[in-house]
């Protein structure tokens, strides 16, 4: 993975700014970065682990996009996961709500059921 190649580098030699393009970057429809979904971005979580990072944004988002696919088990997962990676104040707050609305939208359905209402 590049981005880990890269840190690698930094971490053991001073990078500088340089006015001129050394590389490109292509993306294809087959490429891991297009097609790797959730699991491509689990991995790049691991590896900014790795390389010493708390993560708690990545974390967010993934659990964003759990949160988006009605997987709310695995939303709050990755909410939990992020709230204990120390986020700043404003990110805590939204995550707090999520943890909370991943329980609300679990029960919504059972509620509806036992209510008689009809379940959409």
């Amino acid at each position: 993975m590049d981005w880990d190649l890269w840190i690698k580098i930094g971490a053991k030699f001073p990078i500088r700014f340089i006015p001129e393009t050394l590389a490109a970057l292509a993306v294809f429809e087959t490429t891991k970065s297009v097609t790797g979904g959730i699991k491509r971005y689990e991995e790049i979580i691991r590896m900014l682990e790795r390389n010493g990072s708390r993560a708690p944004l990545e974390y967010y988002k993934a659990g964003q996009w759990h949160y988006q696919h009605d997987n709310m088990l695995q939303a709050r997962r990755y909410f939990l996961i992020s709230l204990s990676r120390r986020p700043k104040p404003h990110m805590r707050r939204e995550l707090l709500w999520l943890i909370f609305k991943t329980y609300l939208i679990r029960a919504r359905p059972v509620w509806r059921k036992m209510s008689g209402r009809p379940t959409a």
